[in-house]
């Protein structure tokens, strides 16, 4: 690894997170450990400061000194990011945005001293919800770090979960894969199949919350144990009968102790399954360690597009369909800015087409209220917006011409659901 800055994963959460970093020796991410026990990689998400030794500590070092005298101790910090509190520590003021940059410093620090390696080339956090905000939380935090925002990667639990997955030996994912996700947060199933029908394989994965069912309290009794046992063994034997799933995995800390015995007798000779709570923080660092340009597998899930959106346009003296918003992009980081020159169009058509089932719809914007002027005197820009995965507004705003045609701020809009065109 000399000469080379770090690939780092964090699987972060407001009650422990875990980290790795991508080992150029072993070919493979490598985890950090924060203890001597099982539960040794779980790392909590508690950050301390010691007044006396004027010090910070994170995780199960800030958990020993957590009920000294004068310890000042935070917890829940990425919840309290957003209620705008502040702490006074010493002589300073922290907001939390500040106290998370402080957690992430100590945990980028213990990894730094571990490998000897001080550069960072990517941070790729994954966490179970994920959004713009979360998105533009993190840059800031790792802003505050040095790591500056195009180094910084934001990826859910499912993304996460995929890419894991794909680096394995094809035999476990060529059929598609399970994974069974039981913790404190719920208990979630993600359902990962492969169609190769095209001349790229697109990679599905598909969320259940099965929350309601299960509870990690349910665990201290054997009779509520052996029945949660028969409901994931009748799960599991409904999601196969979909299809069949070459590996079956088991995370969280819900299955820490192997009391789930129907269900693993349930998974026949011919499937494998493996059980560990390292799964995303893998899967995150994979992802910041691959090569964008190497021709991975797109993966669809909750929190990407679903579809391709293109404009009919002139280029090169030929209408064609120019690519403006691809789909299998993070939805907060998909859409568009960009200008076109008019010929003399009162209507502009985009394409929507679906990676999902292939089809092509149509969807035309009227530039009647655009002001009368000669062909190739009006500039567009045209502005492709996501409010969520499926959510979409396009935006043409009329630019007009330079100082010949000035702009009289004319815009359109339409807002529209992808969901009724995949």
């Amino acid at each position: 690894m000399a000469g080379k800055g770090l690939t780092i994963g964090i699987d972060y959460n407001d009650q422990y997170c875990q980290a790795c970093y991508f080992s150029e020796r072993h070919g493979r991410p490598e985890s950090v450990s924060g203890g001597t026990d099982v539960l040794r990689y779980l790392i909590p998400s508690v950050l301390c400061y010691d007044p006396a030794a004027q010090e910070w500590t994170i995780g199960n070092a800030a958990l020993r000194i957590a009920d000294n005298p004068g310890i000042l101790v935070f917890r829940e910090l990425f919840q309290h990011v957003f209620s705008g509190q502040t702490v006074r520590v010493e002589d300073r003021e922290y907001n939390y945005t500040q106290l998370l940059a402080v957690y992430f410093g100590k945990l980028l620090e213990f990894i730094q001293i571990r490998t000897s390696v001080m550069g960072v080339d990517s941070i790729t956090v994954t966490m179970k919800s994920v959004n713009r905000q979360i998105k533009e939380t993190l840059e800031e935090v790792f802003e505050i770090l040095k790591v500056p925002a195009g180094k910084v990667r934001l990826l859910s639990a499912s993304e996460s979960f995929g890419y894991y997955i794909m680096s394995e030996d094809p035999k476990l994912w060529q059929d598609g894969a399970l994974m069974f996700d039981f913790s404190s947060g719920g208990f979630f199933v993600k359902q990962l199949n492969i169609r190769f029908d095209k001349d790229q394989p697109l990679v599905y994965i598909n969320e259940y919350d099965f929350s309601g069912d299960f509870s990690v309290d349910h665990l201290a009794s054997e009779v509520l144990r052996n029945q949660m046992d028969l409901k994931i063994s009748n799960l599991y034997l409904d999601l196969i009968a979909k299809g069949n799933q070459s590996s079956v995995y088991f995370t969280g800390e819900g299955f820490d102790e192997q009391w789930f015995t129907a269900t693993l007798n349930n998974i026949s000779g011919s499937r494998r399954a493996f059980k560990g709570n390292n799964i995303y923080v893998k899967g995150a660092c994979i992802a910041g360690h691959m090569n964008p340009d190497a021709g991975a597998f797109p993966i669809i899930c909750k929190g990407r597009t679903r579809a391709d959106i293109s404009v009919l346009a002139w280029d090169n003296g030929e209408q064609t369909q120019i690519l403006l918003s691809p789909a299998a992009v993070e939805w907060y980081d998909a859409g568009y800015l960009g200008d076109f020159i008019l010929e003399n169009e009162k209507q502009i058509q985009f394409q929507i087409h679906s990676i999902v089932s292939g089809a092509d719809s149509s969807l035309g914007m009227d530039l009647s209220t655009f002001p009368e002027r000669p062909p190739k005197t009006t500039r567009i820009q045209i502005e492709i917006r996501y409010s969520s995965e499926y959510e979409c507004e396009i935006l043409i705003t009329d630019k007009g011409f330079g100082d010949f045609y000035p702009d009289r701020g004319t815009v359109v809009s339409r807002k529209f659901s992808l969901e009724g065109y995949i």
